[in-house]
C-alpha cells in the first residue's frame, strides 16, 4: 500500500492505494519517472494506456502507454534497478510493442505548456469552472478573455446552465494561446461539430441555394475536418460526398489534435471501423 498522493485526493478518497512495487528495495528513487495526461489520450484509436504510476499530477496520468508503434515506459529506474515484476513488465512491454510495426501515431499531440500547444479539452474547462469558487487564473488560461470575464460573474448554478447550453459550440479561438470561445458558425448551424451528423448535414448544405448557408457549411467543413478533399474542392458537394463515402468508417474526432475529424489510416487500409480497431486488434500479428 502507498499513501494517496495529495493531487489525487479529489478523485480518490481513501488514505492509501494499492500499488505494485517495480524497483528493488535498496534502490533510491528521487524522481519516479515521467507521465502523460491520460485524459489527453482518450478517444485516440492508436493509443493504449496500460497503467499509471505514483505521480504529482492526477491518477489518470499514464506511466506506461502506447501510441502507434511507439512505447512510453516512463518509470525512472534502470533495468538493473527493477525488481522481478518491473523487469517482467519492461520485457513484456517491449515484446508487445514489437507487434505494432504497421500502426502509426495519427494525432499531433503538442505539449500544453508550449505557446500554441494542444487545444484545451472541454472537460478541463468543465472541471475548473463548475466548482463553487473557480480559480480566476485557470478560467483565464482556458477561456477567451471576454468569455472568462462573463463566467467569473455567474453563480455556480448559472455556470452549470451556461456550460450545458454552450458546450457543443466551444472551440479553440484564433489566438496563439488556444483558449476556447463560442463558434458562432456552429451555433447558427445548430449541431455540435463532434457529431457525424454535423459532417453529413454540412455536405448537404453545400448544395443550398442560400449563399450564406453554403459558405458557412464550407467554412465549417474546412475548420473541423482534417485532410478532406483537395482545397480547390472545398465547396464541392460531390467531392465531399465521395470523400465521406471513402473515409466514413475510419473517421474519429479529437479535441487535443485541434478539434478535428481525422482519418485512421490503419482502419481505412483494413476496411474496418476505427471504433472496432482498438488495442491489440491493431497489431500486425
Amino acid at each position: 500500500m502507498h499513501a494517496t498522493p495529495e493531487s489525487w485526493k479529489d478523485s480518490i478518497k481513501s488514505e492509501q492505494i494499492a500499488v505494485l512495487p517495480i524497483a528493488k528495495p535498496n534502490v533510491h528513487i528521487s524522481m519516479p519517472g515521467w507521465c502523460t495526461g491520460g485524459s489527453l489520450l482518450e478517444g485516440a484509436p492508436e493509443v493504449e494506456v496500460f497503467c499509471t504510476g505514483i505521480n504529482s499530477k492526477l491518477p489518470s496520468h499514464a506511466g506506461l502507454w502506447r501510441e502507434g508503434q511507439f512505447l512510453h515506459f516512463g518509470f525512472e529506474p534502470s533495468p538493473a534497478e527493477l525488481n522481478d515484476a518491473g523487469q517482467s513488465m519492461l520485457v513484456n512491454s517491449i515484446v508487445y510493442i514489437s507487434r505494432f510495426g504497421n500502426d502509426r501515431a495519427i494525432g499531433n499531440y503538442q505539449s500544453p505548456f508550449l505557446r500554441g500547444g494542444s487545444s484545451t479539452p472541454r472537460s478541463s474547462v468543465e472541471h475548473f469552472i463548475l466548482v463553487e469558487k473557480p480559480e480566476k487564473f485557470l478560467v483565464d488560461a482556458f477561456l477567451d478573455p471576454a468569455l472568462a470575464e462573463k463566467i467569473m460573474s455567474l453563480s455556480l448554478e448559472k455556470r452549470r446552465e451556461w456550460f450545458a447550453a454552450e458546450r457543443a459550440f466551444l472551440h479553440p479561438g484564433g489566438g496563439p494561446e488556444r483558449t476556447l470561445t463560442i463558434d458562432e458558425d456552429v451555433k447558427v448551424f445548430g449541431i455540435g461539430f463532434d457529431s457525424r451528423e454535423f459532417i453529413t448535414k454540412a455536405i448537404v448544405a453545400l448544395e443550398s441555394a442560400d449563399g450564406p448557408t453554403k459558405l458557412r457549411a464550407a467554412r465549417l467543413l474546412d475548420r473541423y475536418v482534417d485532410d478532406g478533399p483537395h482545397p480547390t474542392q472545398k465547396s464541392n458537394k460531390d467531392a465531399w460526398t465521395k470523400w465521406y463515402e471513402e473515409n466514413a468508417p475510419a473517421l474519429f474526432f479529437s479535441e487535443v489534435c485541434g478539434y478535428k475529424w481525422l482519418v485512421d489510416p490503419l482502419a481505412k487500409e483494413r476496411k474496418i471501423s476505427t471504433a472496432e480497431l482498438r488495442g491489440s486488434k491493431r497489431a500486425d500479428r
